[in-house]
């Protein structure tokens, strides 16, 4: 519904009217889109035929009778996806599984490419791990590259996390010792038409034993954010996570992210998600989840979240989502409808200030499911893993996806393996774009145990 504003300058009464002035309402098709006129409000309705969904503009007019004004208006029509209708699309496997890969463990999505992580795979030695790219055609998914470190060696654990944005990815390996046993490192790929390469190995420019660094990853765009929570810099396993840019081929650290009320076994960075310029950051053991900011090349904390309901061991922060202004964050072990049955919190952003504007929780939630346990956000879209869920059998688990309409989020769908067994644990990663959801299920048998 669009209303058109004008005055006369007299007072005279104004005829208002409009015409498409470029583009077209039917795109060449029977099934239209209309416009109807009442006064100075006009409602467009758009085709439900998709092929005939064309692009167009309208010119609105005002006239006393004498003199006319026009002006045009862009605007856009964004469409809602039936989340109630979600279908299985198909089950995608590595081309060369084998007990123990752990295939699914970590998982990404852009567009039409989704990156997932197996760090027990052993080609480059026992749990080196590696990390596979699938993508679509028409609605059909094929592996196109498995992607292992250059310098992989056993027990990096490459793999554990993974994202990917555009033609780019970033796989972590926590165990990786460059820096130190178990320091941890980052790996970049990049894609030249269908073929992946190494463009960097990201390390932290601090380095230490233990710290853990790529459990948790993300990118949008020429930024990375990776987590180390065990990094000791705040204390003992406080955590921090480190910011990385890209010019040109070259990716350096741009700033060291750590909580500004820093404590032992506080675990900063348990979960890691980035859009634009804010990251959000989980803090497991903080109960918490802390917002950064970045202005120019310098990030600043802006916010720290915790759920209204806030209780000792709901672990608040082991998973977080970020689009544009809302961040979800998950909180796997809350209580309210049964004990560990787990929940998740919506916060959105007004100016620089972040409210929560609900919580979440499953239709049919139960105790031990673990709801929370991993989150994705996309616009008004919000995917929740609850892999301990029992539907399928034990700990089979199940993921839900939730929708915003107004200031409200509802559950659209509940979603399950077709082929659901005990302890596959679906749900254990999950990851959204548009209209597709990937759910990493890391301990299921069909090509072998896990």
């Amino acid at each position: 519904v669009i209303t058109a504003v004008s005055t006369d300058p007299e007072g005279f009464p104004l005829t208002w009217s409009y015409s498409v002035t470029t583009g077209s309402l039917t795109n060449g098709g029977g099934a239209s889109a209309t416009v109807s006129q009442a006064d100075n409000v006009f409602t467009i309705t758009p085709t439900t035929t998709e092929a005939y969904a064309g692009t167009f503009s309208i010119t609105f007019s005002a006239t006393d009778g004498t003199n006319a004004v026009t002006a045009a208006s862009a605007f856009t029509l964004a469409f809602a996806y039936d989340w109630t209708t979600t279908t299985q699309q198909q089950k995608i496997v590595a081309s060369d599984a084998e007990a123990s890969d752990v295939f699914g463990y970590s998982v990404g999505i852009d567009g039409e490419t989704i990156v997932t992580g197996a760090y027990g795979e052993a080609a480059g030695g026992s749990y080196a791990g590696a990390a596979y790219i699938f993508t679509r055609s028409g609605t059909t998914w094929s592996q196109q590259q498995k992607l292992t470190a250059s310098d992989a060696t056993q027990a990096d654990y490459f793999g554990i996390g993974s994202a990917i944005s555009g033609d780019t990815v970033i796989v972590g390996a926590h165990q990786e010792s460059a820096g130190g046993t178990g320091a941890g490192a980052a790996y970049i790929f990049t894609r030249s038409g269908t073929t992946w390469s190494q463009q960097q190995k990201l390390v932290a420019s601090d380095p230490q034993t233990g710290d853990n660094l790529g459990v948790e990853v993300d990118i949008d765009g020429d930024t990375a954010v990776a987590n180390a929570y065990n990094e000791d810099a705040g204390g003992t396993n406080a955590g921090a996570a480190y910011v990385f840019t890209r010019s040109g081929t070259t990716w350096t650290q741009q700033q060291k992210l750590t909580a500004s009320d820093a404590a032992a076994s506080d675990r900063f960075g348990y979960g890691i998600s980035i859009n634009g310029d804010t990251t959000v950051v989980g803090c497991l053991g903080g109960e918490a989840a802390y917002i950064f900011t970045r202005s120019g090349t310098t990030w600043t904390q802006q916010q720290i979240l915790t759920g209204s309901d806030a209780q000792a061991g709901d672990m608040f922060g082991c998973s977080v989502g970020i689009s544009g202004d809302t961040v979800v964050v998950g909180a796997y072990e809350e209580d309210t409808v049964g004990s560990n049955a787990g929940a998740a919190y919506i916060f959105t952003r007004s100016g620089t200030t972040w409210t929560q504007q609900q919580k979440i929780q499953a239709s049919d939630a139960q105790a031990d499911d673990y709801f929370g346990y991993n989150v994705a956000i996309d616009g008004d879209t919000v995917v929740v893993g609850a892999y301990k869920e029992d539907a399928g059998g034990s700990s089979a688990g199940a993921a839900y996806i939730f929708t915003r309409s107004g200031t409200t989020w509802t559950q659209d769908k509940k979603i399950v393996a077709s082929d659901a067994q005990a302890s596959d644990w679906f749900g254990f990663r999950v990851g959204i774009e548009d209209d597709t959801v990937v759910v990493g299920g890391p301990n299921e048998d069909t090509e072998g145990s896990n």
